[in-house]
């Protein structure tokens, strides 16, 4: 249940505009971003039958979406990773990061699915971290994500994953 205390947080975010994202970190809120869940819609939404007016509002909405993360963080919010896919298009959650890193570096689109989650889940300090106490999730893979997302995309890049460290 929200009170005045609890923790404002807002999905999606596309349409945001600047004077919107100031208020939005003034008041502390996060905003969780799910840029993916308009691009798979736009790239199969026609095989399912979805009508050329509909893809042409998708692609719009997936256009301001990925540039309201500029505005977002030019604004100082902070933006958490998530999606709203569901069933057979679950598997592409993880293209979120190959999505945000044509707008933002690397090590930006990592935070908001580490420590920046953790934030918006009220979980800081026990998700998102490597410290004494925290949950220990960790991922081992081959290259370095902070010269190519894709390798987050990739399960084949996937070297380990380590749960409850």
């Amino acid at each position: 249940m929200w009170d005045e205390t609890s923790t404002i947080r807002i999905e999606h975010g596309n349409l945001i505009k600047a004077t919107t994202a100031n208020r939005v970190r003034e008041a502390g809120a996060f905003v969780v971003p799910t840029n993916i869940t308009f691009a798979v819609v736009a790239r199969d939404g026609a095989r399912y039958g979805m009508s050329a007016e509909s893809l042409e509002k998708v692609s719009f909405v997936l256009d301001a979406g990925l540039s309201a993360l500029e505005t977002l963080q030019s604004a100082g919010v902070t933006m958490g990773y998530g999606s709203d896919l569901l069933g057979q298009m679950h598997g592409h959650q993880s293209e979120e990061f190959l999505l945000r890193g044509r707008v933002l570096k690397p090590r930006d689109v990592i935070r908001s699915a580490t420590v920046d989650a953790a934030r918006v889940l009220n979980m800081e300090g026990l998700i998102g971290t490597i410290a004494p106490g925290a949950h220990a999730d960790l991922i081992a893979v081959y290259g370095n994500p902070l010269k190519d997302l894709a390798i987050l995309s990739d399960p084949a890049r996937l070297r380990k994953i380590i749960k409850g460290g």
